[in-house]
């Protein structure tokens, strides 16, 4: 077949071809009673405005939904497996281990298909990746120390932060202002994100004396924006989280609660490559795992950083294979790691 015929099929028989086999009893009457004239004049008109007769059946080219994968593997890189994967949440992230170890809460979402707004779902499964539970929306869930309720997050029209039995009942809004609440480790406060009196901190809650308090003194530290899904030291005496400078640096920082604004380290500051906001702090305490993108690579990998040195964040050998790892957590043994990548 010649190059022009090809231009003709393209341009003529394939536009009829698929106007009849998505209108096809219309097409074959219309034909039936307008005849061959009437058929000619339909591929006239095909040729010159095709897209007018196939917008409606064709629309914008589908693209391929990417599942999320949540994977384990042991901590030295050996025994990767597929944990959980999900036809309905498309999209999962904020893994986090119950206490004792026998299940994962994390956040997952469906597909909008061209839908506006959030429908991100609180998800919770056991350990070993079965028994798939949907406790509402919400994201980004972190177990009190007794692993009967979560700290989390809604997006409007229920904005905040949120706690609720690990069950899904008893929501109760603690600030519609704050966001990415996490549980300390022996359960006496929630750290979260706030943007207030025309600046960002970081605002403690205790759940036993239902208390609010900034963590840094308002107006007298050097960041403007503190991102999401921090975590916690194991004694429960820092906190390492993802923040933005007033020049505009990003920064992975660890802050002691108790010197607060004295008690900052800073344990990477973006050059060329960009940390993103999920970090786990190993159970023995000397380990932070995060996932740093190369911008010039165009490439994420795993990061360790030691929390006792300052110095730069290294890759983290045991997994340099694994490509564009996402939120991460350890689990509370410390022997294994999960992380969430796009599937292939």
């Amino acid at each position: 077949m010649g190059a022009n015929a090809i231009l003709r099929f393209n341009e003529i028989i394939l536009p009829v071809a698929n106007l009849v086999k998505s209108h096809g009893d219309v097409m074959r009457h219309t034909l039936i009673l307008f005849g061959r004239t009437s058929f000619i004049l339909l591929l006239a008109f095909c040729t010159i405005q095709p897209q007018l007769l196939l917008a409606e059946n064709e629309g914008e080219p589908k693209k391929k939904t990417r599942h999320h994968v949540l994977w384990v593997m042991d901590i030295d890189g050996n025994n990767l497996k597929t944990l959980f994967t999900s036809a309905r949440f498309t999209s999962m992230g904020s893994p986090a281990f119950s206490p004792d170890g026998s299940k994962i809460a994390m956040d997952g979402s469906e597909p909008k298909n061209g839908k506006g707004g959030h429908d991100t779902r609180i998800l919770l499964i056991n350990a070993d990746g079965t028994g798939l539970k949907d406790l509402g929306d919400g994201a980004m869930p972190s177990w009190s120390a007794d692993g009967k309720r979560f700290a989390f997050s809604r997006y409007s029209p229920n904005h905040g932060v949120w706690i609720m039995n690990t069950d899904g009942t008893k929501r109760e809004l603690l600030d519609e202002n704050g966001w990415g609440a996490q549980w300390s480790p022996d359960g006496k406060n929630i750290v979260y994100s706030v943007y207030a009196n025309n600046e960002a901190n970081l605002m403690l809650y205790d759940p036993h004396e239902e208390t609010f308090s900034y963590l840094l003194p308002v107006g007298n530290h050097p960041f403007r924006q503190f991102y999401w899904n921090c975590c916690w030291s194991p004694d429960s005496k820092s906190i390492c989280i993802k923040a933005a400078t007033k020049q505009g640096k990003q920064e992975l920082v660890t802050i002691e609660i108790e010197r607060a604004n004295k008690g900052i380290k800073v344990q990477y500051s973006h050059e060329e490559k960009i940390p993103s906001e999920d970090i786990t702090w190993h159970p023995d305490g000397n380990l932070i795992l995060c996932t740093i993108l190369s911008e010039k690579e165009d490439t994420k990998q795993f990061y360790e950083i030691d929390p006792t040195q300052k110095q730069k964040p290294r890759l983290w050998k045991p997994g340099q294979k694994i490509e564009w790892p996402r939120d991460i957590c350890w689990t509370p043994d410390g022997k294994k790691v999960i992380f969430t990548t796009p599937e292939d």
